[in-house]
């Protein structure tokens, strides 16, 4: 496979839950976020309905088990949602999480995922969803975080220069343009003096 630049971008909460992830398996922000892109392909074309599919998930042995989320503590669904809440919006390999099916892929793991049908013992019909492996390539990660008085404070610093001139430029022009109706005014007056006179005489 090629390499693959995964862009995230993060709120603050969800970089929180990486660097969580980070310090409980000695990994990387970096190798997280690779050993999250994972395919349920062979699910879908195995006609998998969704529903059926969270409540036959083994959660207890998955990756994912950080000090804020813990799947032995929740329903499937819950933790779904807990993710789903925190990831809604974000843009993984040109892919935007928009529903919940979405979310899977964010999951942590490092082993293939065995779905079985009747218990956690069973092989029955369980389902292999394999891991795409990505070659070593870099991550980008960018917070996206509301406009605030600071970030203003920032851009102003930055741009002193240009916002400085600009405002210089405008004042000139406004004392430039109030001088020339100062200068046109007798003019004017004069204009109305003759024109008044000129009424009298007739």
């Amino acid at each position: 496979m090629k390499n693959q630049v995964i862009t995230l971008r993060a709120d603050t909460s969800t970089k929180e839950l990486l660097k969580e992830l980070s310090a409980e398996y000695s990994l990387s922000e970096s190798e997280c976020i690779r050993q999250a892109i994972f395919s349920l392909q062979s699910a879908k074309e195995n006609a998998v309905k969704y529903d059926e599919l969270l409540r036959k998930w083994n959660a207890t042995n998955h990756l994912l088990t950080s000090t804020s989320i813990r799947l032995r503590q929740y329903e499937e669904n819950d933790v779904l949602d807990a993710l789903f809440v925190r990831a809604k919006g974000m843009e993984i390999n040109g892919k935007i999480i928009s529903t919940k099916k979405d979310i899977l892929t964010l999951l942590i793991s490092k082993a293939e995922i065995r779905i079985n049908d009747a218990n956690e013992n069973s092989t029955e019909g369980a389902i292999d969803v394999p891991i795409i492996e990505l070659e070593a390539s870099p991550v980008v990660i960018q917070e996206s975080e509301p406009f605030t008085w600071a970030m203003a404070v920032e851009l102003t610093k930055r741009y002193r220069l240009l916002i400085g001139t600009l405002l210089l430029g405008l004042i000139m022009v406004l004392y430039w343009r109030w001088t020339w109706m100062l200068s046109k005014r007798p003019r004017i007056v004069e204009v109305f003096k003759e024109k008044k006179e000129s009424d009298v005489k007739k």
